[in-house]
């Protein structure tokens, strides 16, 4: 579990940081802010891309770690039928988000392993725009396989239960 607990914290600071500036954007100019009082903001506020990304994450991480239990011979069906649970997704379901979540979580995490690697080299670069624009790139792909992920769900969960799960995905990773 220790690999996947960087994983779910880089997500979930990255949720608070989009948040974060997402609220700033949003104050106006006119109005102070109230200070004393958080602002709290609704599933609705978030973006689809960063809930999915979490989601996507969090859902391959529990099947690895249900992976990881098999393997040492102990029973790993509460951790690997997790999100069944919380969703009550049918087994078409569940292999449905599998089928969208895996092969994205794997992406998002080879573009996070080649995004630090690429931080590094740019502390030393000279040229850092070739860099910078290599960093941008892979944002982007992490934002195209997440939005690929999710149009493929809901083709294949149809509108109404797509939405129905999207609720839910979006309340249980806020």
């Amino acid at each position: 579990m220790s690999g996947r607990l960087p994983i779910l914290m880089h997500a979930i600071l990255a949720l608070m940081t989009t948040l974060a500036c997402g609220a700033a954007w949003g104050q106006s100019a006119a109005a102070a802010p109230d200070k004393s009082q958080p602002r709290t903001l609704s599933a609705t506020e978030a973006p689809e891309e960063l809930v999915y990304r979490i989601f996507f994450q969090e859902f391959a991480a529990y099947q690895r770690k249900a992976d990881e239990l098999e393997a040492q011979g102990q029973d790993a069906a509460a951790v690997r039928n997790h999100q069944r649970r919380l969703a009550s997704l049918t087994d078409a379901e569940l292999q449905a988000v599998a089928a969208q979540a895996l092969p994205c979580a794997a992406t998002v995490e080879a573009n996070r392993r080649t995004s630090a690697r690429l931080a590094q080299e740019l502390k030393q670069s000279a040229d850092k725009t070739a860099i910078q624009a290599q960093l941008i790139q892979l944002r982007r792909d992490n934002g195209a396989a997440v939005a690929a992920g999710v149009g493929q769900l809901r083709a294949v969960l149809g509108q109404q239960r797509f939405e129905y799960l999207d609720h839910l995905f979006f309340f249980n990773v806020l």
